[in-house]
């Protein structure tokens, strides 16, 4: 009960695992590169004590959950920033079906300027409810355009009055994108690719 950390690569890898329990205790606050990479047990998953998934350093945190099979991922309401310079903390989970950002969740940011968030996650689809971000600041300098949800199937997202920053760019490569909704006035659109929030 008292896990604050997971160290990097932790449990990457364990082809033969079957079952896990509790996947994340509530007090991880920090969890290490590739910590769960392929993690092969079908499960849900609740970060409810992670404050961000990612850094601003280029050796920051990189596919914490990267090709996993994850079934469903919950951010808690103390959830602050999706950060990442490099590939993303869920990319490639094939089997995610749903992304809930809890509804308490305010202030939080997406920043980057590279592949990250859920880029991959073929099986996402939906409405990704966004409303606890004040800035949706992120464009890929990617050439392929690898956005947060490039290659998911979200057709609607909801963005709220507090956000205040969109990048240009950022709904980019979600081809299955039917609606954006948002609840106050447009915010002001970000160009620059390497925008960033914080």
């Amino acid at each position: 009960d008292g896990l604050v950390s997971i160290g990097a690569a932790a449990f990457s890898r364990l082809d033969n695992c079957t079952n896990v329990v509790n996947f994340l205790p509530d007090t991880v606050t920090k969890i290490g590169n590739y910590a769960f990479y392929k993690f092969p047990v079908r499960a849900d998953l609740k970060v409810l004590g992670l404050p961000n998934m990612g850094t601003k350093n280029a050796d920051g945190y990189t596919q914490q959950f990267g090709s996993s099979k994850v079934t469903s991922v919950t951010f808690g309401p103390g959830f602050k920033s999706m950060f990442s310079w490099d590939n993303g903390p869920f990319k490639g989970c094939t089997s995610l079906t749903n992304v809930t950002f809890d509804a308490a969740m305010t202030g939080g940011f997406f920043g980057g300027i590279r592949s990250d968030g859920f880029c991959g996650c073929s099986a996402l689809a939906g409405t990704v409810d966004l409303s606890g971000f004040s800035s949706l600041a992120y464009v890929s300098d990617y050439g392929g355009g690898n956005n947060i949800f490039t290659g998911t199937k979200v057709e609607r997202f909801i963005v709220s009055e507090q956000c205040t920053k969109l990048a240009a760019g950022f709904f980019d490569g979600d081809t299955s994108l039917k609606e954006v909704v948002f609840m106050g006035p447009p915010p002001t659109i970000e160009t620059n690719k390497n925008e960033s929030a914080g």
